[in-house]
């Protein structure tokens, strides 16, 4: 059996394209190598680009003869051929989440922490009075909070990283490397971090065009609420199905990018598997491991919820009738 002797680095799995085996991979380098498949013969390989230092976990997919990455800061698609770009899309997003393409539209998931999961930001005059404890005018990184959150996952206070504070980052806070906060260091802070984005985030909707002159006139619509981190949006029967940490789950007209509805599964915690759907129904897994039925149409129908026992993280797949199930200790068979 052949093996390709590179590092990889990375969660995002391969796809298979004709004969080949395409990876976006991240070693301390982020790469997308295209293997042959039966040798494991390198065919191309490429340096990928994107903003910041997290490479995404997104999985490539294919269309149009084109590979297609999600990735912070970018949607790119490459020629499967030889690996030249074909197009790329400026995105306000980590990268987090697998597109999915149906007919000449791909959906994505362009998480970027939203708004409504950050703590209130104090203006400098409140940041000083409550944590300035030495009355220098400034504020240490021992007087920093430890527990002002940029990023508050919903459900997710006991996983570690499912929190992100503003004190990770002190660090790049403090320009001039005192080990102080001052006014103009923390008005920059507010201005980066709270100012909206011109570029496209949240659910989206981007007709490809045969894979030719894809550009933000490509987006159809964009929904900022409920975008999912991590599940892949399911589009079934006319309407795009996202779930978001907290067991929230909205549903779109997958023409328009009009709601139909918003509502709670009735399952919180963090959410890392997709939805699947088969014979009218939608199969959505929480990390805490309920596996919540909703019926499909244009309402809040839940047609049952049943607690494996067990945390979820792998998406469920269904076969010839069967719902396979993969909790973090065992393998469940359910149906015929």
């Amino acid at each position: 059996m052949p093996a390709a002797d590179v590092g990889f680095g990375s969660g995002t799995s391969p796809v298979l394209v004709d004969d080949a085996l395409i990876l976006a991979r991240d070693d301390g380098d982020r790469h997308m190598t295209a293997f042959e498949r039966k040798t494991g013969k390198v065919l191309w390989e490429i340096k990928l680009s994107g903003s910041g230092r997290f490479a995404g976990h997104a999985t490539p997919v294919v269309s149009n003869g084109q590979v297609i990455l999600h990735q912070p800061g970018e949607i790119v698609a490459y020629d499967v051929r030889n690996g030249s770009k074909a197009w790329s899309l400026n995105v306000n997003s980590q990268g987090t989440g697998t597109p999915v393409v149906h007919g000449d539209t791909l959906v994505v998931g362009a998480w970027a922490s939203s708004p409504e999961l950050r703590d209130p930001v104090p203006d400098w005059d409140a940041l000083l009075k409550k944590y300035d404890k030495d009355g220098n005018g400034q504020v240490s990184k021992e007087e920093f909070p430890d527990d002002l959150a940029f990023s508050r996952r919903v459900d997710g206070e006991k996983i570690p990283g499912a929190v992100v504070t503003y004190k990770r980052f002190f660090d790049a806070i403090d320009t001039d490397k005192n080990n102080q906060i001052s006014k103009a260091e923390w008005e920059t802070v507010l201005k980066y971090f709270l100012q909206e984005s011109k570029t496209p985030g949240g659910l989206l909707a981007i007709r490809m065009n045969g894979g030719k002159n894809i550009s933000e006139k490509s987006v159809a619509w964009m929904e900022e609420r409920g975008v999912p981190e991590v599940p892949v949006p399911l589009v079934y029967r006319d309407r795009v199905y996202a779930v978001t940490n907290g067991g929230t789950v909205t549903v779109l007209d997958e023409a328009t990018g009009k709601l139909i509805y918003r509502g709670r599964l009735g399952a919180g915690g963090m959410y890392y598997s997709s939805p699947v759907a088969a014979g009218g129904n939608i199969y959505f897994a929480s990390g805490d491991g309920v596996i919540t039925v909703l019926r499909a149409g244009d309402k809040l129908d839940v047609a049952a919820r049943n607690d494996l026992g067990e945390p979820i993280f792998a998406t469920p797949a269904i076969l010839d009738g069967r719902l396979y199930v993969r909790t973090v200790g065992h393998l469940y068979a359910f149906g015929r």
